[in-house]
């Protein structure tokens, strides 16, 4: 294999988290079969980065597997969703890492772009080439040159996903972030995955023994209230996490850590909803 990009940035070398979870069999995915992308790229990154895949293996195990899978599957229910009601409209992966969602549902005529810091765009352009329709931006969600770079019109509808991401961001940088957002999409949608103030500190246990210390997640979120604070603009609302999940099949200590996560409301995921121009009465 050719010589890998390196990634140096604390934050990039997350991305190996959700993809350990995708592409290794457990119960809830046999074979790997959910996500047979992210099973391919585990086994071409494996030799480079082992280590952090064993570290991840101990520390995050069928939990963490189950938890991401959760999370995915509201991914693909939400893009299969967008597709049907805006066939030529555009979804963008905020801080897409090494994600496949892209290649597991069907797009058709939508536009799909992939956003992310250069070297990890580097990265996977390396390993994943991109499918007809499909776009890689590089770049900061934090800025707004991406915003520029997507055509957008209401009459074709916008999708933004972000998940395993904006937890690792300041959130005196995100929240402006999301109210520039708001403004720039008009009648799109937010779908994103947040943890609680008590997710986030029990999540750095976690991150910090698997030896992702040096990339502490910082934002969390409480109540859908306290974004739509944010801008008049935004509406907000949280998903049962583990919605579309079979938890009968996954070990009993394991059912008893989703419950604890689902019951505390440690982990949720957001869908903001960005108002309409003429709701606003411009």
């Amino acid at each position: 294999m050719t010589q890998l990009p390196p990634l140096r940035h604390a934050v990039s070398r997350t991305l190996f988290i959700p993809l350990w979870c995708c592409g290794t069999a457990c119960p809830l995915n046999p074979d790997a079969a959910y996500d047979p992308h992210a099973a391919r790229l585990l086994a071409d990154l494996d030799k480079d980065f082992h280590e952090d895949f064993v570290a991840i293996r101990k520390t995050f195990g069928e939990c963490g597997q189950a938890t991401t899978l959760a999370r995915e599957r509201h991914i693909d229910h939400a893009v299969r969703k967008f597709a049907h009601a805006h066939p030529r409209g555009v979804v963008v992966n905020l801080g897409c890492g090494l994600g496949t969602a892209g290649y597991r549902t069907p797009l058709g005529n939508v536009l799909w772009y992939d956003l992310d810091l250069p070297e990890v765009i580097r990265l996977r352009t390396s390993l994943l080439p991109p499918m007809p329709g499909q776009h890689s931006l590089s770049g900061s969600l934090l800025d707004d040159d991406w915003q520029e770079a997507v055509p957008f019109s209401p009459e074709r509808g916008i999708l933004l996903l972000a998940t395993g991401v904006f937890q690792y961001l300041p959130q005196a940088s995100l929240l402006p972030a999301l109210q520039r957002m708001a403004a720039r999409f008009p009648g799109g949608r937010l779908l994103f995955d947040a943890v609680s103030g008590p997710g986030c500190r029990a999540a750095n246990l976690y991150l910090q023994k698997a030896g992702f210390g040096n990339a502490p997640m910082r934002f969390s979120v409480n109540s859908a209230r306290e974004l739509e604070r944010l801008s008049p603009r935004i509406r907000g609302r949280f998903l049962p996490y583990f919605f579309h999940l079979e938890k009968e099949r996954l070990r009993f200590g394991t059912r008893l850590r989703l419950s604890l996560l689902q019951g505390l409301r440690l982990a949720r995921m957001v869908r903001l909803d960005f108002a309409p121009q003429q709701s606003l009465g411009s």
